[in-house]
């Protein structure tokens, strides 16, 4: 399971300094909220993935509201995370910095909906984060990725 955790390329220790946001819940229209991507994952890692991806929309979700909608204590989801070598911060972390690059990718969002979309109460905190995920502002992300795609056909001719 951790290695499906690893998908996005962050390794924990570059992770320690994400913070879920604590954020009043602000209300995403239904078109936005329809940029919310829910992949299907198996287990209570992949659940509490999914649980969390579900509710950015709605604000940081806490972990005491993904273990409910679970059906499991809060410290139980905790030990069962620890057992993966995570923790829940990290965990959403991961979940915001994958649907981060999916809508940059896919969507023509503005960077201030996006950043509402992940649950930060500012644009420029999900910059700053966006930079120390990934190494470059989400423009410039958006820029390479959409080049990398324009190109792909070309090469394959």
């Amino acid at each position: 399971m951790a290695s499906a955790l690893g998908q996005a390329g962050l390794a924990g220790d570059e992770n320690r300094h994400l913070r879920s946001a604590k954020t009043s819940p602000d209300r995403l229209s239904p078109p936005l909220a329809s940029h919310l991507h829910c992949p299907p994952d198996t287990g209570l890692i992949g659940a509490t993935r999914d649980a969390i991806r579900r509710r950015l929309g709605q604000g940081a979700p806490t972990i005491e509201e993904i273990a409910g909608a679970l059906g499991v204590r809060v410290r139980t989801l905790q030990r069962r995370l620890a057992a993966n070598g995570i923790t829940y911060s990290w965990l959403v972390g991961q979940v915001r910095v994958e649907e981060a690059k999916r809508l940059l990718r896919e969507t023509n969002l503005t960077h201030t909906k996006i950043a509402a979309a992940l649950a930060y109460s500012d644009p420029a905190h999900f910059t700053r984060a966006f930079v120390r995920w990934t190494g470059a502002t989400p423009r410039a992300y958006r820029y390479r990725e959409r080049a990398r795609a324009a190109e792909a056909p070309r090469e394959a001719s």
